[in-house]
């Protein structure tokens, strides 16, 4: 290569190499990893067939949700309702009494992995039900839901939110 031309490319060349390392890094630093994006589509997705086995009534895959383990707890409207026998009880007499469900929408979903096998989920949420009386139950509020994945399948651990009611 003539020495001239290498000495005038110098300049330019550095120039490329030096932002290109710089834009390497300062993309490196925003990437998340793998795991992360893995995890978020998982909770997605299970808070997906939640809101399926809510709106169609089905009861099994709504339960399915829950971990049924000695760490699972639930709080609703300032009290801690219990562990995993007292939640699904109160569940299965709410749910019984139950014709329809006729709305069950979440917005502002915020999920943060926190590992490759824990969650946590913010969300605010409306849903409107009718009960066996034509009563109707309509609320609005705000809930945080913490997942574990247990024998890969994500579940709830902790539970916890307010009901407005409309």
């Amino acid at each position: 290569m003539n020495p001239f031309i290498f000495k005038q490319l110098r300049r330019p060349i550095f120039s490329v190499l030096l932002l290109l390392v710089c834009s390497y890094t300062a993309l490196s630093q925003t990437l998340k990893p793998k795991w992360e994006f893995n995890v978020v589509n998982d909770v997605k997705h299970e808070l997906e067939k939640y809101r399926e086995a809510m709106l169609t009534r089905n009861y099994k895959a709504m339960i399915g949700f829950w971990s049924n383990s000695g760490d699972f707890v639930m709080g609703s409207d300032g009290q801690i309702i219990g562990g995993y026998e007292d939640w699904i009880a109160i569940t299965t007499g709410h749910y019984q009494n139950t014709k329809r469900v006729e709305q069950w929408d979440w917005e502002n979903v915020h999920i943060l992995p926190l590992s490759e096998l824990a969650a946590t989920v913010t969300l605010e949420f409306e849903f409107k039900m009718v009960d066996l009386n034509n009563e109707i139950y309509h609320a609005i509020g705000s809930w945080t839901y913490v997942f574990r994945k247990e024998d890969m399948n994500w579940k709830v651990i902790h539970s916890n939110g307010h009901h407005i009611k409309l």
